[in-house]
């Protein structure tokens, strides 16, 4: 191994074990059993004002957040495969970013949705 596969190695683990803890967060919302709590969660004044209005945000906001949790995971599968087939290293933390700025902005879109359900309520 040289000096750039290991840090790539890290990316690549980094970016799937972050999506398949997304795609977790996202199925605990959409069954409803993520309960309020200090750590995860859209965290605003209309989701935070009762028990129902924070469970039907996250109800709503769940396929977001799967979609980004899928795309980070995708990006890893990719850059895992770059690194197989010894692609240019620079592609493999390329990919990876992408994939964190994907599931970012999978993760934002979530929050504005949840945020909108909570407010009806």
């Amino acid at each position: 191994m040289d000096s750039q596969t290991v840090p790539a190695l890290l990316g690549i683990l980094g970016a799937g074990l972050a999506g398949v803890l997304v795609l977790w967060l996202a199925s605990a919302c959409r069954r409803g059993t993520l309960k309020r709590n200090p750590l995860l969660g859209v965290r605003t004044p209309s989701t935070l004002r009762s028990d129902e209005a924070w469970i039907a945000a996250h109800r709503a906001g769940a396929p977001q957040l799967a979609i980004g949790g899928w795309g980070l995971m995708a990006a890893g599968a990719v850059a895992a495969v770059f690194l197989i087939v010894g692609r240019p290293v620079p592609g493999i933390p390329l990919t990876v970013v992408l994939g964190f700025v994907w599931m970012l902005g999978w993760l934002i879109a979530s929050g504005f949705v949840a945020g909108r359900v909570a407010r009806r309520i």
